[in-house]
Parts: C-alpha cells; sequence; structure tokens
C-alpha cells in the first residue's frame, strides 16, 4: 500500500510527498516545479543579462547613440538586470528554504519595478517633447538634464522602498 510522508530534499526547505513502493521513492510534481522554476529563472537570468548588457554597451560605445531615448533604454536595461537579480534571489531562497531576507528586506526590490515605471514615464516624456518642441528638444533634453532626471527618479525608487524599510506599519 502506498504511503505518503514530508520528505525535504538535500536538506532543502522544499518538501515533496512521495509515494512509498517497497525501498522506492518517487517525488511527486510538486518538488519537481520548483526545482524546475529555479532552472528556468537561472536561465532567464542569463539570457536576460546577455541581452541587457548588449544593449548597455552598444548604447555606451556608439557615440551617436548617446541621445536622450537611447540613454532611457540603457537605464532600463540596467534597471532589467537589477531586477532578475532580485527576482532569481527570491526564487533561490524559496527553493532552499531558508528566509534569507526579512520581509522588509524583500519590499526594497521593489524599488527596481518602479523605476521601471518611472522610466517608460521618462521616454514618453521625452517623446512628448521631441513632437511638441522639435526645434527645442535639444536644448531641453541636455545630457545634463537627463542625467539629472534618472538620478532623480531613482532617488524616488529608493526612497519609497527605504521608507517601507525603515517604518514598521504593521503597527497602526
Amino acid at each position: 500500500m502506498d504511503e505518503f510522508a514530508e520528505m525535504s530534499v538535500f536538506g532543502s526547505g522544499v518538501s515533496q510527498e512521495t509515494t512509498s513502493t517497497g525501498d522506492q521513492q518517487i517525488p511527486s510534481l510538486s518538488g519537481y516545479v520548483a526545482y524546475l522554476s529555479l532552472v528556468l529563472q537561472l536561465i532567464m537570468t542569463m539570457v536576460i543579462f546577455l541581452m541587457a548588457g548588449w544593449v548597455f554597451i552598444t548604447i555606451k560605445a556608439t557615440r551617436s547613440l548617446h541621445k536622450p531615448h537611447d540613454i532611457f533604454v540603457a537605464n532600463l536595461m540596467i534597471t532589467g538586470m537589477i531586477l532578475v537579480i532580485f527576482q532569481t534571489a527570491v526564487t533561490i531562497d524559496y527553493v532552499i528554504g531558508v528566509d534569507l531576507l526579512s520581509c522588509k528586506a524583500r519590499q526594497f526590490f521593489f524599488s527596481p519595478i518602479v523605476e521601471v515605471h518611472f522610466t517608460y514615464l521618462m521616454i514618453s516624456f521625452d517623446k512628448v517633447i521631441g513632437v511638441a518642441f522639435p526645434y527645442k528638444h535639444k536644448r531641453i533634453m541636455t545630457p545634463r538634464a537627463v542625467a539629472s532626471i534618472i538620478i532623480i527618479t531613482w532617488a524616488l525608487a529608493i526612497s519609497l522602498s527605504v521608507d517601507t524599510l525603515l517604518n514598521d506599519y504593521d503597527s497602526l
């Protein structure tokens, strides 16, 4: 008769139901899904790093791509790379079953997500200025203005996460 038991795989916190048939134990599908998720996350991380890094290096190395739109795209690529690192860390944290990161520390991971939204807003803003003021666009969107906008949006995104990290909203 088959018995179901909780089993920890390789000392990890991912528990699997196993079916015991004599001396042979067969892990159920739920345990494999966690490891498959980790493998897919690691593959996705490598692909994103390769592609985003390639775009970033191309923009940095090609002088003709040093336009506001392309600088914002480079910022988006860097943000994507940071975000995928955080997502991979959370997946590894789940698979090994050890809480390496507190819930408050995980809240900090929302800053790249907020920055992605700010970057889309910046790209839209740049395009609106380009369409509304085609002859003034270069004077408005100077390299200093673009760098300032990127710095301000990163500061805003991080400050929103730091506020959550430092304050205890659960006690309200």
